[in-house]
């Protein structure tokens, strides 16, 4: 088919395949997986609204095969190929059009009646990522002592999703029969439980960190004494991602805990200017000073606003000690 110079610039043709066989983008049949704000989880999303919307974008990938990109199809042929309707193929057609997956140029005949039109298939992989917005770095300071200091789309959670992809080809990419005869070694079955588990570290992590994992918690449920039943102790920790801690690590953590509960009791009798100063002030005060002592240590110190979040919500001491420079600071001490 002889196609001008022009309509080749507007349907942006780049490919010209050629064979028995036909391009369909791996991301028709995988999809793709998104964060999920409501329940915090990662979900399987389609690209596509509908089967017969896929199939659709499948019958003009075929066409487009060797007429240098470009598909040419009538509605009926479409409709016979999809196994659908020749309404439901315009609706899939007019769906594809929005979503940006195919462009459309109407073709008319010369007695001015419309012939078959043409299509140009696009990268869906593509057109996705021009769709997404930039991350804010705008970041929250806690308005109270309980408070959480969160970014407006909680940056943490931002990344997560744009790593996603990466981390959901690191699952197709990984070698799975390694991790069966690792549990062969082990001496636990590779259940369709535990395959579960092992793509739901992967999503997570890569492949040699998750075997590191698998290696650590097994060797370490293996050296806790009382332990019955290793295999299913073993299948219910890395279902739920856990690690197993060791007496050894379980007595270093309890010393810790106690060495923090003894320095805040030093704190609490120590007559230093800064603590007094600032538990001396109103609670209202007091968070004025820490959002400009946050403001400070933000500006020198290159850490996740996240994990500063963390910490404010799970030790406050510890996290009163980081800020405690920059709070001397605002405090003119």
């Amino acid at each position: 088919m002889d196609l001008t110079p022009e309509i080749k610039e507007q349907l942006g043709i780049v490919d010209n395949r050629k064979d028995f066989y036909f391009k369909v983008e791996n991301a028709v049949i995988d999809g793709y997986m998104e964060y999920d704000e409501e329940t915090g989880k990662e979900v399987h999303k389609d690209y596509f609204s509908n089967i017969y919307e896929k199939m659709v974008f499948i019958v003009l990938s075929r066409y487009a095969n060797n007429n240098g990109g470009i598909a040419f199809p009538s509605i009926s042929t479409i409709a016979r190929n999809a196994l659908c309707g020749a309404t439901k193929v315009r609706e899939c057609i007019k769906s594809l059009e929005k979503k940006g997956f195919i462009k459309k140029v109407t073709r008319p005949k010369t007695n001015k009646d419309n012939d078959s039109n043409l299509y140009s298939v696009k990268n869906i992989e593509q057109i996705e990522v021009l769709k997404k917005k930039p991350l804010k770095e705008d970041v929250s300071i806690p308005t109270s002592p309980h408070e959480v200091a969160t970014s407006p789309d909680e940056p943490y959670k931002e990344l997560h999703k744009k790593n996603y992809k990466k981390n959901h080809d690191s699952i197709k990419n990984a070698n799975l029969d390694i991790f069966e005869k690792l549990f062969e070694e082990f001496g636990i079955n590779y259940t369709t439980k535990n395959q579960s588990s092992i793509k739901k570290l992967l999503f997570k992590m890569s492949q040699e960190a998750v075997i590191v994992y698998l290696k650590e918690t097994y060797t370490n449920i293996s050296s806790s004494p009382g332990v019955e039943n290793i295999a299913a102790l073993f299948s219910a920790k890395i279902e739920k991602q856990e690690r197993q801690v060791t007496a050894a690590a379980r007595k270093a953590i309890a010393l810790r805990e106690k060495q923090i509960e003894e320095e805040k009791k030093s704190l609490n009798t120590q007559n230093t200017s800064i603590e007094l100063t600032f538990y001396a002030l109103s609670e209202k005060e007091r968070l004025r000073i820490e959002k400009e002592a946050f403001a400070l240590f933000s500006q020198e110190q290159n850490i996740d606003s996240g994990i500063m979040a963390k910490m404010r919500e799970n030790n406050y001491f510890m996290y009163f000690q980081t800020l405690k420079k920059y709070i001397s600071i605002v405090l003119n001490l």
